[in-house]
């Protein structure tokens, strides 16, 4: 992961940093994912991501292990 999306010691701040390694993710690793803080008023960070499981089961079976490697 490019050392601009990684968390710092002081945290993500005001969730940025997870929206950056959402797209991070997707662009590069072809997964998506958004960060849990879209689901509230006023961003509340809760320093997770959340991932769609409504897919074929080979799907999923592919993302898991695009997952792994990174």
């Amino acid at each position: 992961m490019p050392t601009a999306y990684q968390r710092s010691e002081s945290g993500w701040g005001n969730g940025i940093g997870y929206l950056l390694n959402a797209v991070w993710l997707t662009q590069t690793h072809g997964v998506a994912c958004i960060p849990v803080s879209a689901f509230y008023r006023h961003a509340t960070d809760h320093g997770v991501v959340r991932f769609c499981f409504a897919k074929k089961q080979e799907t999923l079976d592919q993302a898991v292990a695009k997952l792994r490697a990174v």
